[in-house]
């Protein structure tokens, strides 16, 4: 297990700006929702927190070690992601067996020998038959082919994966398996999550901590309990508001 530091980061597109001075602290094992309405920054942060956007100014640490803008195999390695639309994020000319293997080698994870084992074994933590390794993404329902997504990410033994909108492009019906899948890699294999979502009901099922961005700034950050309970942020206040509810009496999605 590893904790995860976003420090004081600010990220900025000319003259707009992205992310305006988030920090936030993820313990090793612990899980944090960043939500917000589409355009306050939670993908951007998501991307800088991961590697794939450099960041105008501020740090990333993991484990309290900096990490610098060109990352070390082993840094890269450890923090994944889960994209939102996996079919996008999976190579369609390949199997799931190819995209397996090429990650499991290409990172040393095991001798080539034990690669096809490894890659079972991998299908069987995301709940997927080992038949699937030879088949391809287009042949895969949108449920499968995101688990095939979190196969990819665990594939290199990461210590923190950053999920970003992991279930929005699914029908209501597959996120639940979905969601129900990551919470419980989270709690068997020990990693740290931060989850990226508009959607507050997805957070409370699993996540420990609520972080609210608006506008590219951090408004507020609480454990899931008391977000959901006692709000202190207006803005955050609207997030609730917002979320249908069959009982209106409900103070929870």
């Amino acid at each position: 297990m590893s904790s995860i530091e976003v420090r004081d980061a600010h990220v900025t597109f000319g003259a707009t700006t992205a992310v305006a001075g988030v920090s936030l602290m993820v313990p090793s094992g612990g899980s944090v929702g960043i939500v917000g309405e589409s355009g306050s920054g939670k993908t951007t942060l998501a991307k800088a927190i991961v590697g794939q956007q450099a960041l105008t100014s501020g740090a990333i640490l993991l484990d309290g070690v900096e990490l610098a803008s060109r990352r070390t195999t082993e840094q890269r390695r450890a923090i994944q992601m889960v994209y939102q639309d996996p079919y996008s994020s999976l190579n369609p000319r390949m199997t799931v067996r190819q995209t397996l293997s090429e990650l499991l080698l290409a990172h040393k994870i095991v001798p080539r020998g034990g690669v096809a084992q490894r890659s079972a074994e991998l299908l069987e933590m995301v709940r997927l038959d080992a038949d699937a390794l030879d088949a391809f993404p287009h042949q895969f329902s949108g449920g499968q082919r995101q688990r095939i997504a979190i196969a990819r990410a665990l594939s290199v033994e990461p210590l923190v994966l950053v999920a970003d909108e992991p279930t929005s492009a699914l029908d209501v019906s597959v996120q639940a398996t979905v969601i129900e899948l990551l919470a419980r890699l989270k709690r068997e294999l020990g990693l740290t999550l931060v989850f990226i979502s508009h959607d507050l009901a997805v957070v409370n099922a699993v996540c420990d901590t609520v972080a609210v961005m608006n506008r590219g700034e951090l408004v507020e950050v609480a454990p899931t309990s008391t977000f959901f309970t006692s709000p202190k942020d207006p803005y955050s206040c609207a997030l609730l508001e917002a979320v249908p509810r069959l009982d209106s009496e409900s103070p929870t999605p």
